[in-house]
């Protein structure tokens, strides 16, 4: 996924930039509204970038991240937690466990998904890359280019 950000500090082969949310995240239920990243109440985020190619602070770039990693991060978002709550259930109702015991594994496995969500949040790392300088001529209708002079 690639998309537009504005560079605000520099640090040897890195980059801090502020990119705008796009359509998909709104100020609630976004799912990078979380501590991946600096400002998840705001209309912008922070990222530390790759400066491969030596943008300077101001610079309009493009900012790309591997579709993979956020696939990996659906994944452990949305599905995980579903099937693992459906697998704890189904396992037990199959193992003929009474109900009492089947709602206590479903709610011991949504608190350690939960736990485990946690933790993953804490330890996920994005590699983001600047790829590309972006000419703002080229790019005079883009609503990034008011957020570097904010």
């Amino acid at each position: 996924m690639r998309r537009p950000g504005v560079v605000i500090a520099t640090k040897g082969m890195f980059a801090q930039v502020r990119m705008k949310r796009g359509a998909g995240c709104g100020a609630k239920g976004c799912p990078w509204d979380s501590s991946w990243f600096d400002d998840s109440r705001r209309d912008f985020y922070l990222v530390e970038a790759r400066n491969g190619i030596g943008a300077q602070i101001g610079d309009v770039v493009a900012v790309e991240v591997s579709d993979q990693l956020l696939f990996v991060a659906a994944f452990f978002l949305y599905l995980f937690p579903l099937l693992s709550v459906l697998g704890v259930y189904a396992l037990l109702h199959f193992l003929s466990v009474p109900l009492s015991y089947q709602i206590g594994g479903v709610l011991g496995s949504i608190v350690l998904v939960a736990l485990f969500l946690r933790w993953y949040d804490r330890h996920f790392s994005p590699r983001y890359q600047i790829v590309e300088l972006m000419q703002v001529e080229k790019y005079s209708g883009c609503p990034l280019l008011t957020v570097g002079s904010e």
